[in-house]
């Protein structure tokens, strides 16, 4: 892997958000599958946005939604550029009302590439978090691509508590540079340290667009 001028002009955007790092819980959407550019793209740029419902347990900071309780709002950017055919990098932004406040660098590594297939590493951290996964995503029809996988993650604010995310998803294309996403997501971690009885149970349901340029 080497680094031209292109790359080390998208490496210095990742340095513009370092008071964010300080937020210190993991993102609870995925929304960034492991689907190819096409050949003249580098850069990719996202925003999506959600709702969370605890199913399990009282969830602090949350307010009633349409009649719900339990219910946050989510929102999520993010900046993504292809070092290389198979590794990617970029900062990623999550801020919301139900332990989502989060920021911080991300790495993409393709473990596998097929033609309909793709299977990925991804690594996350911010100053008091840090997650990891193993993303993929399978083309069931030429421009849709349905995506999953399965993300570990720690929050060290206060205390380490982990987190769990299985997100489902899929990403259709609306032209070469655009797709857009849908995706739900199962969360669970614990409420207080050390006390894993003592748990919660999201789902997170959230749609987004990608524009890769």
């Amino acid at each position: 892997m080497t680094l031209n001028v292109a790359d080390l002009r998208a490496l210095s955007r990742l340095s513009l958000l370092p008071v964010l790092l300080l937020l210190s819980c993991a993102p609870m959407l995925s929304m960034q599958p492991p689907i190819p550019m096409r050949p003249e793209a580098s850069n990719e740029y996202g925003l999506a946005g959600g709702v969370s419902q605890a199913v399990s347990g009282d969830c602090v900071g949350c307010l009633p939604l349409a009649g719900l309780t339990n219910t946050g709002l989510v929102g999520q950017f993010w900046f993504r550029h292809r070092m290389d055919e198979r590794y990617r990098v970029g900062v990623l932004v999550s801020a919301g009302n139900a332990y989502a406040f989060s920021a911080g660098f991300q790495g993409q590594m393709d473990l596998f590439e097929g033609e309909d297939l793709r299977i990925s590493a991804d690594v996350g951290c911010g100053l008091l978090w840090c997650s990891a996964g193993i993303p993929f995503a399978f083309q069931a029809n030429p421009g849709l691509w349905l995506y999953g996988g399965g993300y570990g993650a720690i929050t060290l604010s206060s205390d380490v508590k982990p987190m769990l995310r299985i997100p489902v998803g899929f990403a259709v294309n609306v032209n070469d540079r655009l797709q857009l996403l849908g995706e739900v997501s199962g969360v669970w971690r614990p409420t207080t340290p050390n006390q894993l009885g003592n748990q919660m149970w999201f789902l997170v349901a959230g749609v987004g667009a990608v524009a890769r340029l």
